[in-house]
């Protein structure tokens, strides 16, 4: 009877168990929804600070339509498991909106009146193999009827979700976008392939401005500035005219805020591309920029280009077996990248190409605040160094460092004075106000000394998607610019946003393994290229005795020589292939080591935990139940 008993006992409390169960699902998904917990470092997971300050800006209504093909989507589990992310995630935009954003999904169903909706909001839908299509896009309007749109969700931009969300949102809050003005020596609004007759599309770093801002190029022959601009972005100024120079000169002593590429050495200069033999005739283009950094205290030599070890990028090697590190292509992380400021705060990667170094000057009032810096394991280089575009791994190899860090980037805070003391030049218009000699307030400005990362080479990959060019950026320069645009334009809640969509881990234990194989591997191609070179030189020397009318067989000494070196050069290659082992067999076991961990040995440590638990309140309950 009492066995009999138990088990009732035992099966009324499984029930109870699960009654309880299938309660407190239905609490959690009636009360709970939208709670979230994030255990993520960078909190990845949770709707950020600017987001919530972005949608507590709205001051009227905004609709946000989400279009996904449902039924369509049948066979697409991943498009669908992403659809339902992006909905969640529109649905937490709600809730924090406080009534200000409104939200439908919508499921344009082939010839429905939903689909001509998805159609006239100019989604891009993707035609299905049945010859259905598929929608997935969000459409949003403001009071206004201003429209903004992401033709499609692209799986591949999910890290930059919440960013491109806010972005949407920001931008038909504020429908009256800051005007920024370019002025550039570089060809960054696009230009013409001579060789390949067609034309070469504006540089990526203006598609992710003109989301934010209202971009206006500046021409050679302006002979002023807009004062309603809000930032003036100048890219590499070579001989501007006189009147143009003097009209951003006065421009900043008003007020203006100035964002700056410098640089010693930019090699996307036209005519340095242009140039028949651009390193030999002299063609290595430096900014004119000494005048207008003087103006306010800086110094950058322009004769010199910094260098860093430890930040270098792999390039191809002229005549390599492999990638070599180029001690001027600099990709600087975590290690030079200040998290002082919400410019560069969340950003992991920003690349460099052949920069120079920013310093104060003797003369100097103001406020220097770095942004991007090297490593300790850098130095500057003359430049001459670079005239005949010298190997990379003889860069490398011969490679001192300096000690201290060199400063790529800064945010500087002054009161620049004028570069023309004796007034305005000839033809120059006569700005309002009159000629000032200096600035009345400090002005600010963020000076960069590099023009080659605007480049999309040096950090994004472009894909057509149905005639629309995607991003897909792998460094974080588009960010850096829009970022520094957005602080002294006076805007920073979507900063936070681009630094998250960005955010990458390095891995510095394998890079350091990857850098000290790469460094005995180097010494090993450089060998085997020497002996490459001298086999060369010798069988040239044969042929042309046997071209001569020399001796026309080889002797029995040239051929063991030939075959000495055949089985020397078999011996190196074998070595070589043995570093590339080394390389792999550490990284394997270091990633070994850590699947271990992560797999198996903390699982098994939570099990057993769980079971010593187990065990001891098992014994507490036996000795409370034990007899006296």
């Amino acid at each position: 009877m009492n066995e009999r008993a138990a088990r009732l006992r035992v099966a009324a409390g499984f029930g109870l168990l699960a009654v309880l169960f299938v309660a407190t699902v239905m609490f959690s998904n009636l009360s709970l929804d939208g709670w979230r917990l994030d255990l993520t470092e960078q909190r990845l997971y949770t709707v950020s600070d600017g987001t919530r300050k972005v949608l507590a800006k709205l001051r009227q209504p905004v609709n946000l339509y989400f279009f996904f093909s449902d039924r369509q989507s049948g066979g697409h589990a991943l498009l669908r498991n992403y659809a339902t992310r992006v909905r969640e995630l529109l649905e937490e935009y709600v809730h924090y909106a406080d009534g200000r954003l409104l939200l439908h999904v919508i499921d344009p169903e082939p010839y429905s009146a939903a689909e001509d909706r998805a159609d006239e909001f100019r989604l891009q839908p993707v035609p299905l193999g049945d010859g259905g299509k598929l929608y997935f896009g969000l459409a949003g309007t403001n009071a206004v009827d201003d429209v903004e749109t992401i033709a499609f969700f692209q799986p591949e931009r999910e890290p930059f979700l919440e960013y491109d969300l806010s972005r949407l949102i920001h931008n038909l809050a504020n429908p009256a976008r800051p005007a920024v003005g370019v002025l550039s020596g570089l060809p960054l609004f696009g230009s013409y392939d001579v060789a390949r007759q067609a034309p070469i599309p504006e540089w990526a770093v203006l598609q992710q401005l003109r989301q934010l801002f209202e971009v206006r190029r500046i021409g050679d022959d302006a002979t002023a500035i807009d004062p309603e601009l809000r930032v003036l972005l100048l890219a590499h100024p070579r001989e501007l005219p006189p009147a143009l120079a003097y009209a951003v000169d006065q421009f900043v002593l008003r007020g203006g805020r100035l964002l700056l590429f410098a640089d010693p050495y930019a090699d996307r200069d036209p005519r340095f591309q242009q140039a028949s033999d651009p390193p030999s005739a002299g063609g290595i283009q430096a900014s004119d920029a000494g005048a207008l950094l003087a103006a306010w205290g800086l110094e950058m030599d322009p004769e010199r280009i910094a260098a860093d070890r430890t930040l270098a990028m792999p390039v191809q090697s002229p005549g390599g077996l492999r990638p070599v590190r180029h001690v001027s292509f600099l990709a600087a992380d975590a290690r030079g990248i200040s998290r002082e400021s919400l410019i560069t705060a969340q950003l992991a990667r920003v690349t460099f190409g052949f920069p120079g170094a920013l310093r104060p000057g003797a003369g100097f009032d103001g406020e220097f605040v770095p942004l991007i810096r090297t490593t300790a394991d850098s130095r500057l280089i003359d430049k001459q160094h670079y005239r005949y575009l010298p190997d990379p791994a003889a860069l490398l190899r011969d490679f001192e460092p300096g000690g201290a860090p060199l400063t790529l980037a800064a945010r500087v805070r002054a009161r620049p004075r004028t570069q023309f003391p004796n007034g305005p030049p000839a033809g120059a218009a006569a700005p309002p106000g009159g000629h000032l000699d200096r600035a009345a307030e400090p002005v600010d400005m963020v000076a960069v000394a590099d023009s080659d990362l605007l480049a999309d080479r040096l950090w994004t990959r472009t894909q057509n998607f149905f005639g629309r060019r995607l991003l897909q950026p792998w460094a974080g320069n588009g960010d850096f610019v829009v970022n520094a645009v957005e602080a002294l334009a006076g805007s920073s809640d979507l900063i936070s946003l681009r630094g998250r969509a960005g955010f990458s881990r390095p891995f510095h234990v394998v890079e350091a393994l990857r850098r000290r194989a790469e460094e005995q591997f180097r010494r090993k191609e450089e060998e085997l290229q020497a002996r490459l070179q001298e086999a060369e030189r010798n069988l040239q020397r044969l042929q042309q005795r046997k071209a001569a009318g020399d001796e026309g067989l080889l002797t029995e000494q040239q051929r063991a020589e030939i075959e000495s070196f055949r089985a020397e050069r078999l011996r190196v290659r074998r070595e070589l292939r043995a570093v590339r082992h080394e390389l792999g067999r550490d990284i394997e076991a270091l990633d070994f080591r850590l699947r271990l961990l992560n797999i198996w040995l903390m699982p098994f440590a939570a099990t057993l935990a769980a079971l010593g638990l187990w065990a001891a309140q098992r014994r507490r309950r036996a000795r409370r139940e034990a007899p006296a």
